[in-house]
């Protein structure tokens, strides 16, 4: 997650009125949710909020409330079947503008975003490297989860990958990655190509695939990976879609500083982002 001296043009009451706009937008009827009356019911101009939404976010205000409304019709999807309801409760005409907004921001569809796994098998298991334990699962696309954790945390670390994966069926299997393990830490990097079954909006699946191109022994900086997926103001979602990485080292967001040169938050500890950085800069020093 980026801090303060990774945002330009940002204040805690940029922070305040998003925070009030999300409120009023949660509590108007569909109709109302239009630009106009929201920005009104919170004291402020169209333009004003326009220009809010660039510092903060980098998004416009109606692709950030199209989010919320998706948002809500997710949470809505795993207690309500007819998806034209909830399209018609949301104020939406129909249920393809409901699926196109769906695969814009999560990349998969309302019945995709349903099953949540539903009919597929996941294989984990704990396993040593250089850098401590790992818990490492895959389905039979890919790796979909790679996490460092502690011995005493395997139980969290189990729950943390079923509340991802809700509707899979998750496998102990401690062979089913012990080659993958063997060949990961290694200077001559792994050869044959690992495959990642990964599922994230569709912000959240640039981002990751900006970390991809970072090559090991160098870093890259928030704002840096903003320009990279051509969304220069979005340095603090940048942040958050890093925060939420479900495979570390594979892709690579321990190689993402701050602003100020500071190693900076690493969702599996500082100390360890230290040490994995400290780990390539020996091993693969720049040309």
């Amino acid at each position: 997650m980026t801090d303060l001296s990774d945002q330009q043009n940002f204040n805690n009451q940029d922070y305040a009125s998003v925070a009030l706009l999300i409120e009023k937008h949660n509590q108007a009827s569909p109709e109302a949710r239009n630009l106009q009356t929201l920005a009104s019911d919170i004291g402020l101009s169209e333009l004003q909020v326009q220009r809010l939404f660039s510092r903060w976010a980098g998004i416009s205000p109606k692709r950030f409330a199209q989010y919320l409304t998706v948002q809500d019709i997710r949470e809505r999807l795993k207690s309500q079947t007819s998806l034209l309801d909830l399209s018609l409760d949301a104020g939406l005409s129909s249920t393809s503008i409901v699926h196109d907004h769906f695969v814009h921001f999560y990349a998969m569809s309302p019945n995709q975003v349903r099953e949540q796994g539903n009919g597929i098998t996941i294989r984990h298991g704990f396993y040593a490297s250089p850098f401590g334990q790992c818990h490492i699962a895959s389905t039979d696309k890919g790796i979909c989860w790679l996490a460092f954790t502690d011995p005493i945390s395997r139980k969290s670390a189990i729950k943390q990958l079923e509340a991802e994966w809700s509707n899979a069926k998750i496998v102990s299997d401690e062979n089913q990655h012990l080659n993958t393990i063997k060949s990961m830490f290694t200077a001559a990097q792994n050869k044959n190509p690992l495959y990642l079954h990964i599922k994230g909006t569709n912000f959240q699946l640039r981002v990751w695939e900006a970390l991809l191109k970072i090559p090991a022994g160098h870093y890259s900086r928030y704002q840096d990976i903003a320009r990279m997926i051509d969304a220069p103001g979005a340095a603090r979602a940048v942040g958050s879609a890093i925060g939420r990485n479900p495979i570390s080292w594979l892709i690579p967001c321990h190689r993402v500083i701050r602003a100020s040169g500071v190693v900076g938050h690493y969702r599996w500890g500082q100390t360890r982002k230290q040490s994995l950085l400290a780990w390539e800069q020996c091993t693969f020093p720049r040309q």
